[in-house]
């Protein structure tokens, strides 16, 4: 998998997901087959999903966080290997 775009993401016009800076421009258009209210939730969660990433990385990073909580450091394992691609 290759390296993703760091944040941070911004939400622009008609629910465009976008990461601009120097040397980066991109940008994806969220479509749903539901209704605009499922494409701009689904917006939101796409443009902070660099913010998710780093904060389970933080709670990964901190051992006592997760102390006595199997099934909460097994979540936060399994989400950040599919942000990674690792997951099958």
């Amino acid at each position: 998998m290759s390296k993703h775009t760091p944040g941070p993401w911004e939400i622009g016009a008609e629910y465009m997901v976008c990461k601009l800076d120097e040397l980066n421009v991109g940008s994806n258009h969220i479509q749903s087959k539901n209704d605009p209210e499922s494409e701009e939730a689904d917006a939101k969660l796409i443009a902070a999903a660099p913010d998710l990433y780093a904060a389970l990385m933080m709670v990964l990073d901190d051992p006592e966080s997760l102390a006595g909580r199997p099934r909460t450091a097994e979540a936060v394992n399994a989400a950040l290997e599919k942000a990674k691609g690792e997951q099958g």
